[in-house]
C-alpha cells in the first residue's frame, strides 16, 4: 500500500520517519540544515519534527555543535522490532547449528523495498571478518546483496536496476546492467557471490 491509495495514510508521521532514516552507519549526526536541505522539508516544519523527536527521545543534540544523532529511543525501538521478529527466532536455531557444524561465518538479512536489512550473524573464529552495515541499498555491489538479486524474478531484478542508484563504490565495482545480470546469473548457478 502506498500514500497515493491509502487515505488515511499521514504525510506528517512520514516526514517525522524519513528524518529518522537520514541516520544510518555512515551518516551518525547531522545538522539541522542538512536534513532540511535533504528532505526538502521547509526549516520552521524541520525544527519542528526535530524538537518533538528529541522530546521523545528518538533523536538527541550535541550541545555543544547543535549536531544531531539517533536517542536511546531509536535503540529501544530497533531492539523491539529485532525480538518480536518471528522469522529471525526461525532462522537463528539453523544458523547456529551450521556455524557450529562448519565454523564458517553466516549472515542472514530481510530483504525489504530493494533494502537488505541485517537480522543475525555468526562469525567464523580466528577469521578476518567484515562487519556489514545494517541497512544495505547498494545490493549490485555486495556479495549478499548480488546472491539476493540472482533469486528474484527477471522482472523484479529489471526493476531493481531501473530503479537503483549505481555507481562505482570501488575501482573494481560493476556498473553496467548487462555485466551486473551476468553477476547475478554466475552468483545463482554456483550458489555464492563475493564482493
Amino acid at each position: 500500500m502506498t500514500a497515493s491509495n491509502n487515505q488515511y495514510f499521514s504525510k506528517t508521521i512520514e516526514k517525522g520517519l524519513i528524518i529518522l532514516s537520514l541516520f544510518d552507519r555512515d551518516h551518525p549526526r547531522r545538522s539541522l540544515s542538512e536534513i532540511t536541505e535533504i528532505t526538502g522539508i521547509n526549516k520552521t516544519s524541520t525544527y519542528r519534527f526535530v524538537d518533538t523527536l528529541i522530546s521523545l527521545g528518538y533523536l538527541t543534540k550535541n550541545s555543544t555543535n547543535k549536531l544531531l544523532k539517533l536517542g536511546p529511543q531509536a535503540f529501544v525501538m530497533g531492539q523491539n522490532f529485532t525480538h518480536s521478529f518471528d522469522l529471525l527466532q526461525g532462522i537463528k536455531p539453523v544458523i547456529d547449528k551450521t556455524f557450529f557444524e562448519h565454523g564458517i561465518t553466516i549472515d542472514s538479512a530481510l530483504l525489504h523495498n530493494y533494502t537488505l536489512i541485517s537480522l543475525y550473524r555468526r562469525e567464523a573464529p580466528n577469521i578476518l571478518n567484515f562487519r556489514l552495515p545494517l541497512v544495505m541499498h547498494d545490493l549490485y555491489a555486495r556479495a549478499m546483496g548480488k546472491v539476493v538479486l540472482a533469486h528474484l524474478t527477471k522482472a523484479e531484478i529489471s526493476q531493481f536496476l531501473a530503479n537503483a542508484t549505481i555507481k562505482k563504490l570501488t575501482p573494481k565495482t560493476v556498473v553496467n546492467n548487462k555485466d551486473i545480470m551476468k553477476g547475478l546469473e554466475l552468483a545463482k548457478t554456483r550458489g555464492y557471490s563475493i564482493n
